[in-house]
């Protein structure tokens, strides 16, 4: 009797941000508990005066320098909300500033997702651990390191998409976004 070839499944390509949705779903959604903890002081100091219940990009310096490096800090306000998750589409100029990386920010430590696969623009995704606390306030999420080119010149404007962006309330897992607020930097 011949031996029959045995067949491989098919394996459906996943989607990078559907990857990242997964990621989050599956590790952050399960949080539980009604404390929470605080906001630092330092990611106060840095929250715009018209930063909504949402996404922003914390206040560094308006002046970036050609050839170096423009780091972009990215905060998320609940106020007195308690989220779990956080994700965000960043959108940036890519003929005028590189990707080179991303720190953590400390209010996000344990489950982490990104994708750089676009040019322009990058995608964060961020939650904590099933079991924690729920966060309020002002939270840390990242901060994004880019080069400024050579070459560029004029200025750089750092935004969100506001569609492809949320912070999800820990209790009912909705999206409480009620904004986005990007930063311009001017290139000397």
């Amino acid at each position: 009797m011949p031996r029959r070839k045995k067949e491989t499944p098919k394996i459906k390509k996943i989607q990078p941000l559907s990857f990242v949705i997964a990621i989050v779903m599956m590790f952050g959604l399960a949080v539980i508990g009604s404390a929470t903890m605080g906001s630092s002081d330092a990611a106060r100091k840095v929250q715009p005066s018209n930063t909504p219940l949402g996404i922003y990009v914390g206040a560094s310096n308006s002046r970036v320098a050609k050839g170096s490096t423009l780091s972009v800090p990215v905060y998320a306000n609940s106020g007195e909300q308690g989220v779990n998750v956080v994700q965000a589409k960043l959108l940036y100029p890519s003929d005028k500033i590189q990707y080179l990386g991303m720190t953590e920010g400390s209010s996000f430590p344990t489950i982490a997702a990104t994708d750089v696969s676009e040019p322009g623009v990058v995608q964060i995704a961020r939650s904590i651990a099933a079991g924690t606390n729920p966060l309020t306030g002002v939270q840390h999420v990242a901060t994004i390191n880019f080069k400024v080119a050579d070459k560029a010149s004029g200025s750089v404007t750092i935004s969100f998409d506001s569609q492809s962006s949320f912070v999800v309330n820990a209790t009912d897992n909705n999206n409480i976004l009620n904004g986005v607020v990007g930063a311009t930097y001017t290139i000397r």
